[in-house]
């Protein structure tokens, strides 16, 4: 029931403060890093004041290109879109450091890479975002775009992984991601921590809650980003996976 978040910022190669290479890939800012020897093998390591974390992991299934090939429109104009691929399940094994605690074990990890030059067109003031894990081996991610008058934009999208890797695109048709009343976190701020998701389609049933609700991120920019778990339609345990939401 604890959250623990950090952030840190560099500017200047130069200086060895950050940079980034292809091959092999290591992505460093500080003491943080992303390696990776081959497409398959990834090595995330991070130390922040009395957190440190490191771990080996190795992707389950292929990379999957979100969008249209991996470009994804978030609005009408063509500035609001983003160059977008995940590696939905990987696994290993990796240590966790809290102050004198230590924690050694296995990993379960999604890796969603995402940019662009504007996220947000103007009449949009920010999105709910969900990646799910589910037992029965698929993957589900999700995003509704909000609009400044209370409705969901038209370009809100989403993708069901099967457990082969194949992917299926979904429109804002095709899914309901339906938000129960927020919760009013210690910082003022007011989050909706239960969600009904339906894609019918995909014979999709769920409700994800999140873990416990103080998982806000409180950087240069607050949002609520935190681990949810899933229930199917008979209120049995189906998956867990991440829950992001911003513009709060």
């Amino acid at each position: 029931q604890a959250f623990h978040n950090a952030e840190v910022f560099a500017r200047g190669a130069r200086a060895g403060a950050a940079g980034a290479t292809v091959a092999p890939v290591r992505i460093w800012l500080h003491n943080w890093a992303i390696t990776s020897d081959d497409e398959q093998i990834w090595r995330l390591a991070a130390r922040h004041r009395d957190m440190a974390l490191a771990v080996r992991v190795q992707a389950q299934k292929p990379v999957v290109l979100q969008g249209h090939d991996g470009f994804s429109r978030k609005s009408a104009g063509p500035h609001a879109a983003s160059y977008y691929y995940a590696l939905t399940r990987l696994r290993g094994d990796g240590q966790l450091q809290l102050g004198e605690e230590r924690f050694d074990g296995n990993v379960q990890l999604w890796l969603d890479r995402e940019w662009s030059s504007s996220a947000l067109s103007a009449n949009q003031v920010g999105w709910d975002w969900l990646g799910l894990q589910l037992d029965d081996g698929r993957d589900l991610m999700l995003y509704r775009l909000r609009n400044a008058d209370g409705s969901v934009d038209r370009f809100s999208a989403g993708a069901l992984v099967a457990a082969d890797g194949a992917r299926t695109g979904l429109a804002v048709d095709d899914f309901e991601l339906l938000p129960e009343p927020p919760h009013t976190l210690d910082s003022g701020r007011r989050y909706p921590l239960r969600w009904r998701v339906r894609v019918p389609g995909q014979d999709l049933n769920l409700t994800v809650t999140a873990t416990f609700p103080e998982q806000e991120h409180t950087g240069a920019v607050a949002y609520w980003e935190g681990l949810v778990e899933v229930l199917d339609a008979s209120g049995k345990a189906a998956g867990h996976g991440y829950l992001e939401m911003t513009g709060y």
